[in-house]
């Protein structure tokens, strides 16, 4: 029903000053300046804004696996200052291009110095042509079946799970599919998308 996203992850890649607590389900730390502090205790459904105790949202998800905490996309994204996007096929978060988050900051300030430092004139051609995707290429599939069997005072209780993710170029286009069945429920998704290689 919902997405959950690594907190404590998801801020040292965006060198966000925010940590997680996967044992005590917590997070704290500051957001944009070390005033606005923020602090999340999950176990207590508390929420404090600098030092300000906030009403609680009762539609807060989360969840941990021993090493991170990770919470719902809508409660990510207001605790951690920024805005995102979520491609499960392909596994990844593409963040909105922001000026305050830290790392983006800091990468604007390197390319501009390297602007400055670099003495070569670069020059895109006119009649660029960026795609490189073929009409046809021959597919390629990741493929995974595990069954589990538990015996549960005698009864046993049996599940599977199937993945099935293939990967092609088609119409000059990449095609990415992705099919799970995870004991009867089933989730397929197909997805068309076109990068240019060059500028």
């Amino acid at each position: 029903e919902v997405t959950l996203v690594p907190i404590a992850n998801i801020a040292s890649i965006l060198d966000i000053a925010l940590e997680a607590d996967a044992e005590d389900l917590s997070v704290s730390g500051w957001r944009g300046s070390e005033a606005n502090t923020i602090d999340l205790d999950l176990q207590n459904k508390q929420l404090f804004l600098g030092g300000v105790l906030q009403p609680w949202n009762d539609r807060v998800r989360f969840a941990e696996d021993g090493f991170d905490l990770y919470l719902d996309q809508q409660t990510a994204q207001f605790l951690l200052g920024i805005k995102f996007a979520i491609d499960v096929p392909q596994l990844q978060l593409r963040v909105q291009e922001d000026s305050t988050i830290p790392v983006l900051a800091k990468l604007e300030r390197e390319k501009k110095r390297e602007q400055i430092e670099s003495v070569q004139i670069q020059t895109i051609p006119d009649h660029y042509i960026p795609n490189t995707y073929e009409w046809w290429s021959v597919p390629q599939f990741d493929f995974s079946l595990a069954k589990d069997i538990e015996n549960n005072r005698g009864e046993l209780d049996r599940r599977y799970d199937l993945f099935l993710q293939g990967r092609a170029d088609l119409a000059k286009h990449s095609v990415n599919a992705s099919y799970i069945d995870s004991d009867g429920e089933e989730d397929l998704r197909i997805t068309f998308s076109r990068a240019s290689k060059g500028p």
